[in-house]
């Protein structure tokens, strides 16, 4: 049976027919989580410096020297692995590649859904195909993007004493002791941050691509 493989992730015309076992939606669903999960689980020791700095500040009330220096200081403590790169990283790619999945597989659906059958796309009907389909996937994707946090930011608290070793148990721990509803807290702020973030992203790229095309580039 013959499938069409999608070769532009949000542009149905340009297409070709292959042997697939996947849907095009399943494909680019798989194709954006699993770029996405690679590439923060690369920058994640950036991530985790960025929140064990922020904490550290607040705790003290002041920063300790730069933060060059603070990251130096964590990787001849702990090394770099231990200090920077593990923690929060199976939750980080987690998140990120669940979260890149699902918005590029609901953008066009979503997008085409608000041109209509015989209408014509325009950047008004991109602002809200980006807007709904980062919204959804950052709301889906809350549990993970907050123990990615906690398991970074424990480090910084003064007893030191890491409690969430990895995301699974993590959210057994949360939900064992504060509920549910807890994985879900800060879902507004990082699903509002989320899809601002899916629309500037896939309009400016949809919408390039689009005038490129239309000015015959």
């Amino acid at each position: 049976m013959s499938f069409v493989v999608i070769v532009d992730p949000i542009d149905a015309e340009h297409v070709i027919h292959v042997q697939a076992p996947l849907s095009p939606r399943a494909l680019n669903f798989m194709a954006a989580g699993m770029a996405a999960a690679i590439s923060s689980s690369m920058y994640n020791p950036l991530d985790c410096l960025k929140v064990r700095w922020q904490v550290r500040s607040s705790t003290l009330g002041s920063s300790e020297g730069s933060l060059v220096s603070f990251g130096y200081n964590i990787v001849k403590r702990e090394g770099l692995m231990n200090g920077l790169w593990k923690p929060g990283v199976g939750a980080q790619a987690w998140g990120m590649g669940l979260s890149s999945g699902i918005r590029f597989a609901c953008y066009e659906p979503f997008r085409n859904a608000l041109v209509g059958e015989h209408g014509e796309k325009s950047h008004g009907h991109m602002v809200l195909a980006g807007l709904s389909a980062g919204c959804i996937g950052y709301i889906i994707t809350t549990p993970f993007h907050l123990l990615k946090t906690t398991m970074q930011a424990q480090l910084e608290s003064p007893q030191r004493r890491p409690y969430i070793h990895d995301f699974i148990t993590g959210m057994q721990q949360i939900v064992q002791k504060q509920g549910f509803a807890s994985l879900y807290r800060g879902a507004i702020p990082l699903s509002s941050r989320g899809a601002l973030f899916t629309a500037g992203q896939l309009v400016g790229y949809d919408g390039c691509k689009t005038m490129s095309r239309d000015a015959g580039y």
